[in-house]
């Protein structure tokens, strides 16, 4: 016989179920999100960070040890479709039409595809001039590419570089606090204002990163209103040299250390305002184009199979056109540059050169009148003793 049960008891059971229905879409929404994010953590192991950003920062030993790895094989393996071009993306439209013709000559009837009919290897021949001319096209883009990158780090770097030297040659012959400050801290504006420009930006922002933390009001003003922010800097340094009036000799110095600086940023800029020629840019492109549209008629008639064809003209499009679309971004080499790491790097140079400099003087003091120390000693006297001979004309 049933045993009745009364309408409480059974809204609790309703209740503990529809608890324990809950407690189980909770569980499993947990356990899918788990995963998701153990994809996701794997995808960015592989596609972020097992690659070095060296865009963003310097080469440091770290990021070598990783360039160096074996992991390399793993990135490489992945580079068409992982940051930082995704060059899968880019060049889709050329490789949908390359896989469309390929699919197109081995589906299509047989009397479509008389007039490739190829008893005198026309296409073979046409195919393999053409790829001697495509590897000469190919070895110059890349050549120009990277000698642009080359020239923009270099003189980027250069202007870093300078900033430093003159900071510390002032410290030599000018012992103005302020006055010291004040170089320095136009040395650091120096550096941001052409990196600034060659990010594009052209207006001052409030990032406590940025030099707009270095800058008075009224010189904010300045640097909104003048028409080009990256020649007040040095005008300005030029006007705190002269006006500290050191001797001739350093005064030429930095003159000539100025001029580095300006031939430097120069180069910079100009790579960063002048794109190469267009038309050779288009013509490098339109001949891998005409190349791989070639490619699948050239298999065609060597009688390859479908399944053979369709993976080597997919693979061969993403090669060269891959390497297409790295040279077009590459024309502009700054994107692809850690410009605010170089320049945190000259920050942290120029203020270090003003606080090691008090520090030396202080180890200066300390030790006037003291003996070198002996390894000093030993090392004038040479190997096993010996005095070191003294070039002639000397005392």
């Amino acid at each position: 016989m049933a045993v009745p049960i009364d309408q409480g008891a059974e809204e609790k059971i309703i209740i503990v179920e529809d608890f324990m229905d809950a407690k189980a879409a909770a569980e499993e929404g947990t356990r899918k999100m788990k995963f998701k994010a153990t994809v996701s953590e794997a995808w960015a192991n592989m596609m972020y960070t097992l690659w070095p950003p060296v865009w963003k920062k310097k080469t440091l030993a770290r990021e070598w040890e990783t360039l160096r790895s074996e992991w390399r094989f793993v990135s490489s393996a992945v580079c068409y479709i992982a940051p930082p071009l995704h060059i899968l993306w880019l060049v889709k439209i050329p490789l949908l039409i390359i896989i469309a013709e390929v699919l197109g000559l081995y589906f299509a009837p047989i009397g479509v595809l008389r007039f490739i009919d190829n008893d005198q290897g026309v296409y073979t021949t046409a195919f393999g001039i053409c790829s001697f001319a495509l590897s000469l096209l190919l070895a110059s883009r890349v050549n120009n590419v990277i000698t642009r990158f080359n020239l923009g780090r270099s003189g980027f770097g250069k202007l870093g570089n300078v900033c430093v030297i003159i900071v510390q040659i002032m410290l030599t012959c000018c012992d103005d606090e302020e006055m010291l400050q004040d170089i320095a801290r136009w040395c650091v504006i120096y550096h941001n204002a052409i990196r600034k420009y060659l990010e594009g930006n052209l207006k001052l922002c409030d990032d406590p990163k940025d030099y707009n933390a270095y800058l008075h009001e009224d010189e904010i003003k300045l640097m909104h209103d003048t028409h080009k922010m990256r020649q007040m800097a040095p005008l300005k340094i030029r006007q705190l040299i002269a006006k500290a009036a050191p001797p001739l000799e350093i005064y030429i110095a930095l003159n000539s250390q100025l001029e580095m600086a300006q031939v430097g940023s120069g180069d910079c800029v100009r790579i960063y305002s002048q794109s190469l020629p267009y038309p050779f840019t288009i013509l490098t492109t339109g001949f891998i184009q005409i190349w791989l549209y070639l490619l699948p008629l050239a298999l065609k008639n060597t009688e390859l199979q479908l399944q053979v064809a369709l993976p080597a003209s997919i693979f061969t499009t993403l090669l060269l056109l891959g390497v297409d679309a790295a040279a077009v971004h590459l024309e502009n080499p700054f994107k692809y540059m850690p410009l605010q790491d170089l320049c945190d790097s000259t920050q942290r140079d120029v203020y270090r050169a003003l606080d090691e400099h008090k520090l030396l003087l202080e180890s200066a003091a300390r030790n006037a009148g003291k003996p070198p120390p002996p390894g000093a000693l030993k090392a004038a006297k040479g190997p096993k003793g010996r005095s070191i001979p003294k070039a002639k004309g000397t005392s």
